[in-house]
């Protein structure tokens, strides 16, 4: 049987290069030890390996949050006014669950390899131009030599790190 992973969803889908926490109301994300994660619209990112511990929310420090993804979370105080906001029944007495992912960030360049998923992943060319749509999306043209070129928006997150760097590129599920 196929193993369902969870999406992490973000009201705030803003991100670190490296070391990232969201902390969640309640224990469900406890035993969690893999997860997509939810980039903006319908873009995601992973599976990524998770790191959780569940905690009072009072018993929380600046030290334990100063890894947030969403700026305005990185103290106890800016967290607890997001929570509040977030989940309305929320009190710091809770318990939440810390969750630690690693995210490498990286815009994309001219000549990087592109890959399209199939029954393996299918190289489809190299990015010939970059569109920096904001800071962290960009819209990508690229295909082969001689050959019709596609478009593509990707994430500073789906840049796909190969084992001996031989095939480092983007990953694109959807082209126009």
């Amino acid at each position: 049987m196929k193993r369902e992973i969870k999406l992490l969803q973000f009201s705030n889908p803003v991100f670190n290069d490296g070391i990232n926490v969201t902390v969640r109301h309640g224990t469900k994300w406890k035993d969690e030890d893999m997860a997509y994660v939810q980039l903006g619209g319908t873009h995601r990112h992973g599976p990524v390996i998770l790191h959780t511990r569940s905690v009072e929310f009072n018993k929380l420090t600046d030290a334990d949050v100063m890894h947030e993804h969403d700026p305005s979370c990185r103290t106890v105080e800016g967290l607890a006014a997001e929570l509040k906001r977030v989940y309305p029944n929320f009190v710091e007495t809770d318990v939440v669950t810390l969750v630690v992912f690693m995210l490498r960030l990286r815009a994309p360049l001219i000549g990087d390899m592109v890959w399209l998923p199939c029954l393996a992943p299918y190289f489809a060319g190299y990015i010939e131009d970059v569109i920096p749509l904001n800071d962290d999306f960009y819209e990508i043209k690229f295909g082969m030599q001689n050959a019709k070129s596609y478009r593509a928006v990707v994430h500073a997150a789906n840049y796909l790190h190969d084992v001996d760097d031989e095939n480092d590129g983007w990953f694109v599920v959807t082209t126009y």
